[in-house]
This record gives C-alpha cells, structure tokens and sequence, in this order.
C-alpha cells in the first residue's frame, strides 16, 4: 500500500510534469532510489532525501508528509474511463 510520502511525491511529480527520471536528476538522487520511494518500496526515507526531493518542487519537506488529497468523484471516473481503453 502506498503511503503518503508516496501518493504525494506522485501527485506533485504529475502535476509538475517531471518523469521520475527528471526528478531524480532535479533531487540529486539516483532514479531508483526515487522509484522506490514513489512505489511505496522505501516506507521511511531519510529526512534529507526528503528535503532534496522538497527543495525540486520547491516546496516545504513537511507538505511530503501530509495526508494526500482524495481525487474528485469527476476525476476518479475520468481516470478509470483512460485505464479502460
């Protein structure tokens, strides 16, 4: 199960348009290790590799520990309508 490190790191790569490839070049980290991070495989990472992570969205270390948001009703659908084709 994914944790919230995980769902957010995902959230703000997408939204940022970053490949996990172009984040791990941004965070100063190898791209499996973010992988790992994202796919919930690293449950507790350091709190520097956070702060790297932090610091390529531009954005506090402690927003990668808040709870994620729940996608909309609308968004969840659009979702599973592109996972069907």
């Amino acid at each position: 199960m994914l944790n919230n490190i995980s769902l957010n790191i995902r959230r703000l790569r997408d939204q940022a348009g970053f490949t996990q490839f172009d984040l791990a070049v941004k965070a100063k980290m190898s791209l499996s290790h973010v992988n790992r991070i994202e796919c919930g495989v690293a449950k507790n990472p350091r709190f520097e590799t956070l702060r790297r992570i932090a610091k390529a969205f531009k954005i506090a270390p402690e927003e990668l520990l808040l709870a994620a948001p729940q996608p909309k009703r609308a968004e969840t659908k659009a979702a599973e309508a592109t996972n069907a084709l």
